[in-house]
């Protein structure tokens, strides 16, 4: 089994002139996940069609880091993800997943699909996450959830908070955050607070550990 992951810019028309500016950034972010996350990698992650970028992973360990990693790094622009879990039926080229085909893929096309229906008829969702796995993988919904309840929590961040937490994510500490944006401590500890930041950590955490739990499952 392999994980697919799809990302798609989200009404990139109207990005205008700053669009290749985006794209330009998005390439840089792909160049250092691959770098960063080079270990969990089958193919390499690459823009594929301009407003839409893919990549392959052999293990679940990061599937979230990774997707929280360009969310972060890319905002305000946003960007809908699809989630595939299942086979790759050709052959690998590390460098580019392209010609890659199989379920996982599949699945995670699917995925963005779903979202892009989602938003159109104007259904009461937040979610920008979707994730489907191949049947013996288990049952998605759950994790579904999960996924609905992480975008809830991070698209109710403000600048200020999505800042710190940010920073947070990338491994700072309290501490060092407060030298790097010059704001008290106090300060600092209320916007992770009431941006409800150990909520949103509970949920990342357990989606992961649920995630590894399946993949062990199925490697028995």
């Amino acid at each position: 089994m392999y994980i697919a992951i799809i990302g798609d810019i989200k009404e990139s028309r109207k990005l205008g002139e700053s669009r290749n500016a985006v794209q330009e950034q998005l390439n840089s972010l792909l160049e250092d996940i691959n770098e960063r996350y080079k270990e969990d990698i089958q193919s390499y992650f690459l823009i594929t069609l301009g407003d839409e970028f893919q990549g392959l992973l052999k293990v679940p360990d990061h599937v979230l880091d990774i997707i929280e990693y360009i969310e972060l790094n890319m905002y305000p622009v946003r960007i809908r993800f699809g989630i595939g879990i299942g086979k790759i039926d050709t052959g690998f080229i590390r460098v580019e997943a392209l010609g890659a085909d199989g379920t996982a893929y599949y699945n995670a096309r699917e995925m963005v699909d779903e979202l892009k229906i989602a938003e159109r008829s104007n259904k009461t969702t937040c979610s920008y996450i979707k994730l489907k796995s191949c049947a013996e993988f288990g049952d998605s919904d759950l994790i579904n959830a999960g996924l609905h309840g992480l975008c809830f929590i991070e698209q109710l961040w403000t600048d200020k908070q999505r800042e710190v937490i940010h920073k947070l994510r990338l491994g700072m500490t309290v501490e060092e955050i407060e030298q790097s944006v010059s704001v008290v401590r106090s300060s600092i500890y209320r916007r992770i607070q009431n941006s409800g930041y150990y909520d949103y950590k509970e949920i990342h955490d357990a989606i992961t550990k649920t995630l590894d739990k399946e993949w062990r499952k199925n490697l028995e």
